[in-house]
């Protein structure tokens, strides 16, 4: 269960992914919950890994790219 907080709380349920997955605890887990910023991880890395098979490690390396990305004009 995750919480909100918008991109802090994106960032932390990934992190959190992260680890669940490297101790081996992820693959053991049949639901996740989360409210607000938390679901901006949950649902579409879901959705993705539904979709096209992605980890969550490509999940994060998409998401930093995004980050990094402005919407403004440079």
């Amino acid at each position: 269960c995750s919480s909100g907080g918008g991109n802090r709380a994106m960032l932390a349920t990934l992190g959190f992914f992260l680890g669940a997955q490297d101790i081996g605890l992820f693959d053991a887990s049949l639901y996740s919950a989360g409210v607000s910023g938390s679901t901006w991880t949950i649902a579409p890395w879901s959705y993705l890994y539904a979709t096209q098979k992605m980890s969550l490690v490509d999940f994060k390396d998409q998401l930093i790219n995004k980050l990094n990305t402005s919407i403004l004009p440079p």
